[in-house]
């Protein structure tokens, strides 16, 4: 029988997924509830979630408990000169986990929810990656150590339930050692009306027979609408395992990684993602791209291999017929170093051959650069562009790198979902 709280809300039971042996108390709307950790007495994580000292009434606390919170706790108390510093409303994360624990225990807020908990099952967590770093990045905070893969377990959580579904705060995720951009993390938070059930998978070609079109792009599609059941004119389609900074929950920001531009112009589109372990497309909302930003040398170390790989594959490999195609040119083409030709001498109005040792003994000397050739950049060879993503900026000869394509949440279109949810169900 469901519990009816002070404030007139139900209480239900949710099984999610959570890391083992873990336990973490989520911030929720109106109240904070513990979750009920096994072999663990409720006295215990009472005890651990006192207020801290000197710490202001109006804070949220989240808080991230190990095997042996029991004896964690002494430690805590013991530390009386601690003092937390935070803006009012701030979540304040509490490390229990002993100095020589080699282990990271992962307190990721995502819609003002635990990472783990997925209220929307939206986005399941990977079973098991070799050399998981994906931390936790909120305001004022600082990136975790990195993690070990995590075993996924069953347990349960108590939550509020209100008549609608709604997503309220966005947070900022660091996945695969990447840090979201700053330029995402300024996005404003959105407040979204999710429908009861918006975790409804599709086909690739089922969301092609519904809108049409053709690639204009890697993942986006443009159609004209004609004879279609549903007139949109762009759409995106992403997987997950090649962009680890896109959204993780439907009204979250993020950001596509990618060797070629988009547009010069805001457009907005449905976007839908496929997660690592599922085989079709999820839903996310309505989205709109700004403007592309270029990634540094920094930033591109910091991409994963696997996906640096899959764009040296794409980008150097050739088709069956022995040619790349005209598009792969063009990216090529643009991204990569220009080629010096000569010295440009101002004072005297001459050109001479180039030679790399030449502007280095006088001033006044101009590189003059041009283009790689269609031939050129068809002879580029996948070792090739893996190492030019290696070489610095303001090398003699710079590397190469790929754009943010910025992903902002604007909106969630119901009807739109629960069209495609009936079509899928015609089938």
């Amino acid at each position: 029988m469901s519990e009816i709280t002070s404030n007139g809300t139900k209480k239900r039971k949710l099984t999610t997924k959570s890391c083992e042996g873990d336990a973490v108390i989520t911030d929720l709307p109106n109240e904070t509830l513990p979750l009920k950790a096994p072999g663990r007495s409720a006295t215990s994580v009472a005890q651990a979630a006192q207020p801290v000292e000197n710490a202001r009434p109006d804070m949220r606390f989240v808080l991230a408990e190990p095997s042996r919170l029991r004896e964690q706790v002494a430690k805590l108390e013991n530390r009386n000169a601690t003092r937390f510093e935070a803006e009012s409303g701030s979540p304040i994360v509490i490390d229990l986990t002993d100095d020589d624990d080699n282990t990271a225990i992962p307190v990721k807020l995502e819609h003002g929810l635990d990472a783990v908990v997925d209220l929307y099952n939206a986005t399941p967590l990977r079973e098991s990656v070799e050399d998981d770093r994906s931390s936790t990045l909120s305001a004022g905070g600082e990136l975790e150590s990195p993690l070990l893969p995590r075993q996924s377990t069953e347990s349960t959580v108590e939550f509020l339930e209100s008549v609608h579904t709604k997503v309220s705060q966005v947070s900022v995720i660091a996945q695969w050692g990447m840090t979201m951009p700053a330029v995402v993390r300024r996005f404003p938070s959105v407040d979204l009306q999710l429908p009861p059930q918006p975790n409804t998978v599709f086909s690739h070609r089922f969301l092609k027979n519904c809108f049409g079109g053709s690639s204009i792009a890697n993942g986006w599609y443009e159609s004209k609408g004609i004879g279609r059941p549903l007139q949109v004119h762009l759409y995106v389609l992403l997987n997950r395992e090649l962009d680890p900074l896109i959204p993780r929950v439907p009204g979250a920001h993020g950001a596509q990684i990618t060797p070629e531009l988009q547009f010069s112009a805001i457009k907005r589109f449905p976007l839908f993602i496929r997660d690592s372990d599922h085989s079709g497309f999820r839903y996310y909302g309505t989205y709109k791209a700004m403007r592309s930003d270029f990634l540094g040398h920094n930033d591109m170390l910091e991409v994963p291999e696997h996906v640096k790989n899959y764009w040296a594959s794409r980008l150097g490999n050739h088709a069956a017929n022995g040619l790349k195609s005209g598009p792969t040119v063009g990216i090529l083409k643009d991204m990569w170093p220009k080629v010096p030709t000569g010295w440009w001498d101002a004072s005297k109005k001459e050109m001479t051959s180039y030679t790399s040792e030449r502007g280095n003994l006088e001033e006044g000397l101009e590189v003059l650069r041009r283009s790689i050739t269609d031939q050129e950049a068809q002879n580029l060879s996948k070792d090739e562009i893996l190492a030019a993503f290696e070489r610095n900026d303001l090398d003699d000869e710079p590397g190469i790198s790929m754009y943010y394509e910025y992903l902002e949440c604007v909106g969630y279109d119901v009807e739109l979902y629960q069209t495609l949810v009936s079509k899928m169900n015609e089938l």
